[in-house]
């Protein structure tokens, strides 16, 4: 959420202008749950490789409220369901370390639409027992969306979102 006066007159569309001097309040509301299968083609020893199928549910709200001088409001608000694909590999370095790899994609064109998204992860795991482990890991997790417009069911959008996430990540596991 922000809030900020605007100086300089905003279009957007055909028949919304914000003028100068307008206080404009955002709220941008995005979630993401995640479900996937994956299938492991090799294993041996300190190696495992496994494919995998997913779905990523990111329900987006987008609001824009102008006050003041030329003030007006929208919003957008979906529900983007995307599949990916990825491959994934954990590697022993040791009987109790271990390394975890991870990328999942998806693009697709579709009409006026082009969206894709990368999710990509890195870690290292230390599995004192047996069914227990600890870890710290790196998360990159890219998002793009750019539509050029179109009168859809429920979504008028031309414009693009593009989104960025890197965080480190600190972690149990209980495994069986």
């Amino acid at each position: 959420t922000a809030t900020k006066t605007i100086g300089q007159q905003i279009t957007v569309g055909d028949n919304v202008t914000i003028g100068v001097g307008a206080d404009v309040e955002t709220t941008f509301n995005l979630q993401i749950v995640k479900g996937a299968y994956s299938y492991s083609f090799f294993q041996d020893d300190r190696m495992d490789l496994d494919a995998s199928i997913g779905l990523f549910v990111m329900p987006l709200k987008l609001e824009i409220t102008a006050s003041g001088v030329g003030g007006n409001s929208g919003s957008l608000d979906f529900t983007a369901p995307l599949p990916v694909l990825g491959l994934r590999g954990d590697f022993a370095i040791t009987p109790k370390w271990f390394l975890r790899t991870k990328v999942e994609f998806f693009y697709l064109e579709y009409q006026n639409f082009r969206g894709s998204l990368v999710d990509t992860n890195i870690a290292v795991d230390y599995n004192p027992w047996k069914n227990f482990g600890i870890g710290v890991g790196l998360e990159n997790f890219r998002m793009g969306l750019t539509a050029d417009g179109g009168d859809y069911p429920s979504l008028s959008f031309a414009g693009s979102v593009k989104m960025q996430f890197i965080g480190a990540q600190l972690y149990a596991r209980y495994f069986f």
